[in-house]
């Protein structure tokens, strides 16, 4: 069990100060920011899990084709996968974000409203960006600059 330090006790950085004199305020600062980081971490996973389920699985089911999932999944796959490995933790924490915001259909997806040369998540926001909320859009933009930064990236080398 670690022993908490006293505002009056000695510092241990070694200052022979008392530690309310010299590293607390630094300290506590540091424990403000990370439980700030934490908290920031957290809602943007919630909103991310909501773009996904409110946005772009009902975009999926509803008006791509139904082989699509099959079409990404044969790119996405290497040829051998170990036995041990978990079917749905590998679906929904591997593939399914891959499929959603990189992988590009190119011709495999013939629809008026898609671009094969964009991701899932690029054709949604294309074409339904008024059904979001100010989050959300922040939140597309902010994925689609990123998508956007590494097919460039990938062209340079």
């Amino acid at each position: 069990m670690s022993h908490k330090i006293g505002p009056n006790e000695t510092c241990p950085c070694g200052s022979g100060k008392k530690y309310k004199k010299c590293c607390q305020a630094t300290v506590l600062a540091s424990e403000r920011h990370f439980t700030s980081v934490d908290v920031k971490w957290s809602q943007l996973r919630q909103l991310e899990g909501t773009v996904i389920d409110k946005h772009l699985i009902p975009y999926v089911m509803r008006e791509l084709p139904e082989d699509i999932l099959d079409l990404a999944l044969e790119e996405f796959l290497p040829e051998y996968l170990p036995d041990s490995l978990d079917a749905e933790i590998f679906f929904h924490q591997l593939f399914l974000p891959w499929f959603l915001f990189n992988w590009i259909g190119y011709d495999d997806v013939e629809l008026e409203q898609f671009n094969p040369e964009q991701t899932v998540a690029q054709n949604y926001f294309s074409f339904y960006k008024d059904r979001l909320t100010s989050q959300e859009k922040r939140f597309f933009e902010a994925i689609i600059a990123l998508i956007t930064a590494i097919i460039v990236f990938k062209r340079l080398i």
